[in-house]
Parts: C-alpha cells; sequence; structure tokens
C-alpha cells in the first residue's frame, strides 16, 4: 500500500491521447477566436435592464480558456525533455511518430514505450499545474485510478 493511489496506466494513457486529439483542439479555437464587443444600441425606448452581464460572461469564458491552454503548455514545459518532445511533436505539432522517433534518437519500436511513458508524466503535471488554479471546475483529472468503475 503507497502514499498514492494506484494509476490505471492504460486508460490514464487513453484520457490523455482523448484529451489532445479533442478537447485541446477545441480549447485553443475557444481561446484564440476572442469576442466581439459593440456598442449598444440606443432607439429611444424605454427598455427594462438586462439580468447579468452577456458581454462580461464572454470575457470571463474566454479569460478561462486562455488560462487553460496557458496551463496546458505548463504542464508539457514541467516534463522531461524527451517526454516534452514526443508531447509538442505529436499532439500540439502532429508530427508522425517515426518523426519525433528519430528525432529523439530511440527507434520506432521503443518510441511507444517512451510516448506512454510522456503521457503519464504529462496526466501527473497537468494534475500539478490545474490544483494550483484552485478551481477544479477547469480541467477534469486525467488520471484513471484502478479503484474506478468508470
Amino acid at each position: 500500500m503507497g502514499l498514492l493511489p494506484e494509476i490505471n496506466e492504460e486508460r490514464t494513457i487513453n484520457n490523455v491521447k482523448s484529451f489532445f486529439n479533442g478537447e485541446y483542439e477545441r480549447l485553443c479555437r475557444l481561446a484564440g477566436g476572442g469576442i466581439t464587443i459593440s456598442s449598444p444600441k440606443l432607439d429611444g425606448m424605454p427598455r427594462a435592464q438586462a439580468k447579468g452581464n452577456p458581454t462580461e460572461a464572454q470575457f470571463i469564458k474566454v479569460a478561462n480558456y486562455h488560462l487553460l491552454v496557458k496551463t496546458v503548455a505548463q504542464a508539457i514545459n514541467a516534463c522531461s525533455p524527451v517526454s516534452r518532445v514526443i508531447l509538442l511533436g505529436r499532439f500540439v505539432q502532429g508530427k508522425p511518430t517515426w518523426q519525433i522517433a528519430q528525432k529523439i534518437g530511440y527507434e520506432s519500436s521503443h518510441f511507444y514505450d517512451y510516448y506512454n511513458r510522456a503521457c503519464l508524466e504529462f496526466a501527473d503535471t497537468l494534475e500539478y499545474y490545474t490544483k494550483l488554479l484552485k478551481d477544479d471546475d477547469l480541467v477534469e483529472d486525467l488520471h484513471s485510478y484502478e479503484n474506478d468503475d468508470t
């Protein structure tokens, strides 16, 4: 029995791959899309005040997306040099695995061991950096634990 819960490595690796192949791309689009602000239109007719501030809500959403993209970048940069090259090459730059394997100097047969290790390392560093945000709703933990039924 250790201090930390036992990680289901296969499911954690799949969670990281799924995050980068779907959510991360969308997150980057949403963070870079910005928002449009327009002046209020006045026609002289009295109106009831709208509840809330939709422009402010949009600013908050976009700011959170930017924060999450920055947090993912910090998590990647906190990984070991080999893992960083693998994560950036595969998930950010979209390079084929043979090019990344060639760059780090490993044969393709051993590449997937390092690739899986990079995914596990990223899950750890992302957990650390998201804990610093002190907002559990922004990003869910990519780890899958042995005692989880999900």
